[in-house]
């Protein structure tokens, strides 16, 4: 796998070995993720203040939910 996009296959092998095949690369780099981001802002002056940004995506997700196959 060249990228950090979804894989059916590397899914596929996932669900078979109960364990991650391959690790996402993690924050500070890019390597064509769409996992790392949790917002984006492109705005001059932007200020956040007392706001909490979590990158949940797929974090809480049933057992069910995890064994889908789609």
């Amino acid at each position: 796998m060249v990228n950090q996009k979804w894989n059916q296959e590397a899914l596929a092998i996932n669900l078979q070995n109960g364990y991650l095949s391959h690790q996402n690369a993690g924050s500070g780099t890019t390597n064509g993720s769409y996992w790392n981001a949790t917002i984006v802002v492109n705005a001059n002056g932007f200020q956040a203040d007392d706001i909490i940004f979590e990158n949940s995506f797929n974090q809480y997700i049933s057992l069910k939910e995890s064994q889908d196959k789609v």
